[in-house]
């Protein structure tokens, strides 16, 4: 059996690699970038299906995300990347 990445840990790998964006001085009192785990995401699931999606908030769209994360069932209402429609679309575009 080949190996393969699951989306978990290459959407843990995506958050690992993202830059710090707050200034020193901020950090110290307690500031942030404002960059939450749910923000990557919507955008992961642009690039992936092509369409914007900003629509999702709130703690389902947090919940789905943490079970994506951690390589649990996340359910496909809101990040739907096991859609046989997503991906044959996504396959074309990077083929």
């Amino acid at each position: 059996m080949m190996p393969y990445l699951c989306g978990g840990i290459l959407f843990s790998l995506i958050l690992q690699a993202r830059k710090t964006r707050t200034k020193t001085r901020d950090k110290l009192k307690g500031g942030s970038d404002g960059l939450k785990d749910t923000d990557v995401m919507m955008g992961l699931v642009e690039v992936v299906t092509g369409d914007c999606f900003d629509s999702a908030q709130g703690t389902t769209f947090g919940k789905c995300t943490t079970q994506f994360k951690t390589c649990q069932d996340y359910g496909t209402t809101y990040i739907p990347f096991t859609g046989p429609s997503v991906i044959s679309s996504f396959n074309s575009i990077i083929m």
